[in-house]
């Protein structure tokens, strides 16, 4: 099933780039216009954004003493790996996770210790990205921007990812309610997939395994809610987390001498990080490219500039991630 996916997803991302073919011809003549310095500076920013991204979950495991000291160096090689792992496997990162749970056993974490520290590394990304956006709708509105669309989108946004946390937490307390709603979710996606299979594929999520999971996954939670204190850390890298990753695309913008709208980055950055995880194509390459110049070109910014912006961080992101990246992950193979 997730090999038809795959293909559904990288033919899709062919018809879109075939379409926008003008549009990135239009693009390559603006990438001689870039300011080099600025570029330059996407560098150590990466590099926090890795070492914040490490610290969202360790940070957890550090204060339960459950993670032997490491150096930061070490997180942000772990970082590296995941991300390498996430670009090169079709898995909607999925593959990231598992690698990291095997990751953080090489360094002494038990393995309900590390799966526990993957979910915060996730939910901390979640959360921390909702105030970030509710900052920026409150700038835009101040500043008299004008662009009435872009922020009464972000505010819909927003509100829906607050009732969807809110919605979820209330799911998660009680066993009843997370087994209704983990089998009711199986059947519809196993009559949604056997519809548009033709009855090929009569069973793609096995019900009794998605419960247990889920169930997992409530104990996990409410043990992590029961310590709401060690949370912070957690909360505080994913704040730099999540403005680091965003900045790196404003930074390129300056770049090309059009500074833009930090609203509509930073709803595209969200927008595009749904469509990399639904699209199994490896890293989200194509479909997150896609659906952050989309959302770009809505909120008003020209095509070619967007096209660019967009396609110059993520092609120097990818460049540096995929080079060292699979240093380290070879690297950390031959150690285990």
């Amino acid at each position: 099933m997730r090999k038809i996916v795959s293909a559904i997803s990288l033919i899709a991302v062919v018809i879109i780039v075939y379409l926008a073919r003008y549009q990135l011809l239009e693009a390559f003549y603006l990438f001689w216009r870039v300011n080099i310095w600025w570029l330059i500076c996407l560098l150590p920013l990466q590099l926090l954004v890795y070492y914040s991204m490490s610290e969202t979950g360790i940070s957890y495991l550090e204060q339960n003493r459950q993670i032997k000291p490491i150096s930061w160096w070490t997180k942000i090689k772990i970082a590296l790996e995941l991300n390498f792992v996430n670009h090169i496997l079709p898995s909607g990162g999925a593959s990231g996770i598992g690698y990291g749970i095997w990751r953080l056993k090489t360094v002494g974490v038990e393995k309900t210790h590390s799966t526990l520290a993957q979910m915060i590394r996730l939910v901390a990304g979640y959360v921390a990205y909702v105030p970030v956006l509710i900052i920026c709708v409150i700038l835009s509105i101040v500043s008299e921007s004008n662009h009435y669309i872009l922020e009464t989108i972000a505010t819909i946004i927003v509100v829906f990812s607050l009732v969807g946390l809110i919605w979820l937490g209330f799911m998660l307390t009680k066993r009843d309610r997370l087994t209704i709603m983990a089998t009711n979710i199986v059947r519809f996606v196993n009559l949604f997939i056997r519809h548009i299979t033709f009855k090929k594929v009569n069973q793609a999520i096995s019900e009794i395994k998605w419960i247990k999971t889920l169930e997992i996954f409530a104990d996990d939670y409410n043990k992590l809610f029961s310590e709401k204190q060690l949370l912070l850390k957690p909360l505080m890298w994913g704040l730099f987390w999540i403005m680091g990753d965003t900045l790196m695309f404003e930074i390129t913008f300056l770049a090309l001498g059009q500074p833009i709208d930090l609203t509509a980055i930073f709803l595209a950055y969200g927008f595009a990080g749904v469509s990399g995880f639904v699209f199994m194509t490896p890293g989200g390459a194509g479909a997150y490219e896609t659906a952050f110049v989309f959302i770009l070109v809505w909120c008003g910014i020209q095509a070619p500039l967007a096209t660019t912006g967009v396609i110059l961080t993520r092609t120097i992101l990818m460049f540096c991630t995929l080079a060292t990246g699979a240093y380290f992950y070879h690297k950390a193979l031959r150690k285990a």
